[in-house]
């Protein structure tokens, strides 16, 4: 479905891009859970050792409430200071995950590729909701038309 500048939307009415954006997080928060199941039991093990069993869980349980609560205000809510704190925590993250990825390579290939692939989804998905259409979709205003400079 296009609108009157031919920008495709979806029939929510909400940019594709955004709308790959909400699935590709999605994915994410999945692949993470499943990375973080498979590997890091060191770390896992020492937290619940130091903290019990239910605290994990009840951190883990928020900490996931908070991921999905972001998502759903930046697809749904068109919140656009979400996107940024995202974009923050990426990049404050990053020197911490790029010595964790060099250690999982030396120590276990598929936990680095997993953990690579789970960091690209991430990027990739953060860049969707900077595309043209998402910056217009924010602002409430439709995006330009590229049929206008032909």
């Amino acid at each position: 479905m296009t609108d009157a500048n031919c920008t495709v939307r979806t029939a929510t009415g909400r940019p594709r891009s955004i709308v790959w954006f909400e699935w590709l997080m999605y994915l994410d928060l999945v692949g993470g859970f499943a990375f973080g199941t498979v590997h890091n039991h060191a770390r896992r093990d020492a937290l619940i050792a130091q903290h019990g069993l239910f605290f994990y869980a009840l951190v883990l349980i928020v900490v996931c409430g908070l991921y999905v609560l972001a998502i759903w205000s930046i697809a749904r809510r068109r919140k656009s200071w979400v996107r940024w704190v995202f974009v923050v925590t990426l990049i404050i993250g990053l020197p911490k995950a790029v010595p964790d990825m060099i250690q999982n390579y030396q120590t276990d290939p598929a936990a680095h590729i997993a953990e690579a692939v789970d960091y690209l989804i991430l990027c990739l998905a953060l860049c969707l909701v900077f595309t043209t259409e998402a910056r217009a979709w924010f602002r409430g205003k439709p995006a330009i038309n590229p049929a206008v400079f032909d």
